[in-house]
């Protein structure tokens, strides 16, 4: 996940250097173009490694409840009321 994560912010550092330098030194509309979609596209994978991360992270809970008297478990099988 660390590796992810650097590479998303050296995207966005360099899309912003490159949209920053075409524009100062008249690099033409494509170099502009690409470092905005690098700024864009770091960003939007910044912010995916970061909801990646939470949800492996979050505790799963227990879907089968305690057992009934037949020994059987909860929610297995068989409908119940609540």
């Amino acid at each position: 996940m660390k590796t992810a994560r650097t590479i998303s912010y050296a995207m966005t550092i360099a899309g912003a250097i490159l949209a920053g330098a075409s524009a100062l030194l008249n690099l033409g509309a494509v170099a502009t173009l690409t470092g905005m979609l690098l700024v864009v596209a770091g960003v939007v994978k910044i912010a995916m490694v970061a909801i990646w991360k939470s949800f492996f992270t979050m505790p799963i809970a227990n879907t089968v409840g305690p057992a009934d008297k037949s020994g059987n478990p909860r929610g297995a099988g068989e409908l119940h009321e609540v």
